[in-house]
């Protein structure tokens, strides 16, 4: 274990081995995405994304600061795997031999 240096310098003690391997999945799972990461993370434009937010298309945000909205990566985990079960409806396929 050393210790981590970012870029401004400053130095990250070492989390210990066991710590970091039994609650990675769990921690992952909160890390909050600003808006042009969750829109990432879908492959969704981020004016898209934004469309997809106000309309209620997407999990709800975290309200991070006045202006600024985060998504716990979780969440948008949990909605693409329910996006995922969900039978199509209304394909261009169905559309042109409907």
């Amino acid at each position: 274990m050393s210790n981590l240096k970012l870029k401004s310098g400053v130095r990250i003690p070492p989390v210990p081995d066991d710590l970091v391997l039994t609650n990675l999945p769990d921690l992952a799972r909160h890390k909050v995405l600003n808006t042009a990461e969750a829109a990432a993370y879908l492959n969704f434009s981020v004016p898209h994304f934004r469309r997809l937010y106000r309309s209620g298309g997407v999990p709800a945000p975290i309200q991070l600061s006045q202006r600024k909205l985060g998504w716990k990566l979780g969440d948008l985990i949990d909605w693409v795997a329910a996006r995922e079960c969900r039978p199509l409806t209304g394909t261009a396929a169905e559309v042109r031999h409907g």
